[in-house]
């Protein structure tokens, strides 16, 4: 419930699918949820990965659902680094990490999720480059849905209760250090929000049926500003993007999500 009240669900009290993440009475769990469930956040500020916590940035995540989230129980999480990457001393390092979140009770696999950070102040180790990334493409035609989502000045503080306790998103001190003007928003709250709006639209109001989502950090978000999520139905998935509706630059962006039909 505190990670549901996090991305801003219980906004609309009176609508019955907000209802049911946030109150006990038949609770259901966000699948993406799982992105913080469990999760050492604070391993890449640890002295001995020697990563400049200062300036690392997450640059996408791509989370995988093999089975519903239970609303109680106990799992385990186990992180580890797959590839990390040289851009050059003035461009970073590119760290590849996946996470899996197994049910203890059942010793099912919950979730994999993968994901890219950039730590700007660790390039020039003379590794190996980063291969190159290809994009979703965004289709030409206009959005099929578009849903505008407000979210508030004090929703960081509240989605951070969930595990992500990096201080770009509370301390403003850290936020200026790092170039912003006030703590950002957790991207990986954005893509929560996009999340319940899928489940809202492609799934019927079932979050079971969601398997898959997964996008791009294209731009940052300040608490208290607006998002404008368009989504577009393929043949085998659900394509978004996401922009901030008082500047209109991209902050989610290659946006993708499989549920259960393929649709």
């Amino acid at each position: 419930m505190l990670y549901a009240l996090g991305i801003g669900i219980g906004n609309e009290p009176a609508d019955p699918l907000h209802l049911r993440f946030v109150y006990e009475n038949g609770l259901l769990s966000v699948p993406t949820f799982a992105a913080t469930l469990g999760s050492p956040a604070a391993w890449m500020w640890e002295p001995d990965s020697y990563i400049d916590g200062k300036h690392l940035v997450a640059l996408s995540h791509d989370l995988e659902i093999f089975h519903e989230l239970p609303t109680a129980g106990t799992v385990i999480s186990q992180v580890r680094v797959t590839d990390v990457f040289d851009r050059g001393r003035e461009k970073g390092a590119l760290i590849h990490w996946e996470r899996d979140l197994t049910d203890v009770a059942s010793g099912k696999l919950l979730s994999r999720m993968r994901a890219r950070a950039l730590a700007r102040g660790n390039g020039g180790f003379e590794g190996p480059p980063p291969p190159g990334r290809t994009a979703e493409r965004i289709p030409e035609r206009p959005a099929d849905f578009q849903e505008k989502w407000a979210t508030t000045r004090a929703q960081a503080l509240i989605y951070r209760l969930s595990g992500d306790a990096n201080l770009l998103h509370v301390d403003p001190a850290v936020a200026q250090e790092a170039g912003f003007k006030r703590p950002i928003l957790h991207g990986l709250c954005s893509l929560g929000i996009v999340s319940f709006l899928i489940i809202k639209i492609a799934c019927a109001g079932d979050p079971g049926q969601l398997r898959r989502i997964s996008a791009r950090y294209a731009g940052i978000v300040y608490p208290g500003e607006t998002l404008c999520i368009e989504l577009w139905r393929e043949e085998t998935c659900w394509v978004f993007q996401c922009r901030s509706d008082e500047h209109k630059h991209l902050v989610l962006d290659g946006g993708v999500a499989v549920v259960d039909s393929g649709t």
